[in-house]
């Protein structure tokens, strides 16, 4: 996230909670009071929705190398939250763009949660 604030005294800082179902929630601490105010949020429109959570997933290839990646199932395809699909499901690798590209992110991705949505699982 791009947006963040501190003051020369840092008596103020103003950054987002950042979670992996929700959008990002700015607020405001301050030194003085210790206590946090609530800004805003980034997108007001979804938290009503109810989002997946990603799931961390290591897979080791032939070589023994650990790849670290994550998934994500859609809303209420997990129904004992053990972080498998009651049923088979349709699914979408989202594949980087090689090493001098963004890694995948334990964060909220949009893209991700609008594939769950429509019945994806997404890697």
């Amino acid at each position: 996230t791009l947006i963040s604030y501190r003051d020369r005294a840092m008596a103020e800082v103003a950054d987002p909670l950042q979670a992996q179902h929700v959008s990002d929630r700015f607020f405001l601490y301050s030194r003085a009071t210790g206590k946090l105010k609530f800004l805003f949020e980034a997108t007001p429109e979804l938290s009503s929705l109810q989002l997946s959570k990603l799931q961390p997933y290591t897979l080791t290839t032939e070589d023994g190398l650990r790849l670290i990646s994550y998934y994500m199932l859609p809303p209420k395809s997990d129904g004992n939250s053990d972080g498998r699909p009651a049923s088979p499901l349709p699914s979408i690798f989202l594949i980087h763009g090689g090493p001098n590209d963004e890694r995948a992110e334990f964060g909220f991705s949009p893209l991700m949660h609008w594939l769950a949505n429509r019945g994806y699982a997404v890697f």
